[in-house]
């Protein structure tokens, strides 16, 4: 009886577990892409930059998404994140905004400066507590993330995530990180 009840649990959980990859795989393929010059053979010197916001998050939150995001690239195997000192000593002292690196001449140049191959952009959308749960720390989050060449300014990923969480912002940010990121699993 409690081998049956053990079997039962273990081919319950790998269902689940392959429910799961097969729901990160579909919204992976529905919400990022990957750019055909983007090399699977290779790993990039990539630019972290902070997060763009136009609404209201606390700060806490934006340096831990921050931090989060750099350790999140390099566990694709595709990145190796340049030191975040470095990135917020040149931000400050060319005056950049992460929002006017858009342009592939500032982008190239911000590159070279950092010593990237590319740069990493992410906007937060949306952060809001949805009131239906009557939870002060509930939140849902979206975002989305931008990797672009500081050689050529092509777009060589593009991704958006969405994640709610009971644990507050920065997690629900955290999620959202990730689902951004799925498409580096395909």
């Amino acid at each position: 009886m409690r081998f049956t009840y053990i079997a039962l649990s273990l081919l319950l959980f790998a269902g689940c577990a392959a429910t799961m990859r097969q729901m990160e795989r579909s919204y992976a393929q529905e919400n990022t892409r990957l750019s055909p010059e983007f090399d699977r053979n290779r790993i990039y010197t990539l630019a972290v930059l902070p997060a763009s916001v136009s609404i209201r998050v606390d700060r806490a939150d934006l340096d831990g998404l921050y931090s989060y995001a750099e350790m999140a690239c390099l566990q694709t195997g595709y990145f190796q994140p340049v030191d975040r000192t470095k990135i917020d000593a040149i931000m400050k002292e060319q005056q950049f905004e992460a929002s006017g690196l858009v342009d592939p001449n500032t982008a190239a140049r911000f590159g070279k400066l950092a010593g990237a191959e590319a740069l990493m952009f992410t906007n937060i959308i949306s952060l809001k507590n949805n009131e239906f749960f009557n939870d002060p720390k509930q939140r849902d989050a979206q975002l989305s993330v931008r990797v672009i060449s500081a050689t050529t300014g092509k777009l060589l990923y593009s991704g958006q995530g969405e994640a709610s969480s009971f644990e507050g912002a920065l997690e629900a940010l955290k999620d959202a990180m990730k689902t951004a990121l799925l498409g580096f699993k395909q």
